[in-house]
């Protein structure tokens, strides 16, 4: 193992190797530690979704300048991270949860975020795997993204690399 480091990140999955990429861009001497490898845990057991759906108001700022960097990180890391458009419905169950989506429509149109309640026929026809005897309506937001979980890992993996991160696999730390 390395015997100095201006940072020691323990982790090599996605946040990690976020950001051993942001500090080693800016000059850091940094060095990454993982017990297993490369995004070998949760970071790639996801299914890779950027929702700005349903969030809690004080996110909603933070999701929309996320959505933006989400839309450059192929560029800037010069790798292809499998982003692309996916959209997102969330099932409303009862009458409390078909007001929540209502009145969300009603304050992330204020944010500039697209997104419409879908009800009865028009929900069956959007989506037939729900069933209108249970489900009351769909909260439907086309903005949402998807990426590829892996190739966002191995992205910012190559990237740090070029910057001078170092690695150090199959060692845990204790």
């Amino acid at each position: 193992m390395p015997s100095k480091a201006d940072v020691v990140i323990i982790g090599a999955g996605v946040i990690g190797l976020a950001a051993a990429y942001e500090l080693a861009k800016v000059g850091v001497d940094v060095l990454v530690v993982d017990k297993s490898g490369l995004a070998d845990e949760a970071s790639t057991r996801n299914p890779g979704g950027i929702r700005l759906l349903g969030r809690d108001e004080a996110e909603v700022p933070l999701m929309l300048s996320a959505i933006k960097i989400w839309q450059l990180l192929k560029e800037e890391l010069d790798f292809d991270i499998g982003l692309r458009p996916d959209g997102y419905l969330w099932a409303a169950l009862s009458d409390q949860e078909v007001k929540l989506q209502e009145d969300l429509v009603k304050r992330d149109a204020e944010y500039g975020i697209e997104e419409q309640v879908l009800y009865g026929e028009e929900l069956k026809e959007f989506s037939g795997a729900f069933s209108l005897d249970v489900v009351k309506s769909g909260l439907w937001s086309p903005g949402c993204l998807l990426a590829d979980p892996f190739a966002v890992s191995m992205g910012y993996y190559q990237a740090a690399k070029r910057f001078g991160a170092r690695f150090w696999f199959q060692s845990g730390v204790t």
